[in-house]
């Protein structure tokens, strides 16, 4: 049988910790840096790519 252990009240703590530090460093970097023109660019290469490969098959 395999023995089941449960977290810790410090483990629950770090977890949580590291949680809101996690939370808090991508909403600061969603706020400095806006996805969509680098979505856009990306976008439009892919496009050219698959435009690309099917004119050359």
């Amino acid at each position: 049988m395999e023995l089941v252990q449960h977290p810790s009240l410090a483990d629950s703590i770090c977890d949580i910790r590291s949680r809101k530090i996690k939370r808090t460093f991508f909403t600061q970097i969603n706020t400095l840096i806006d996805g969509r023109p680098i979505i856009t660019i990306l976008k439009q290469q892919l496009m050219s790519f698959f435009l690309k490969k099917s004119i050359d098959n």
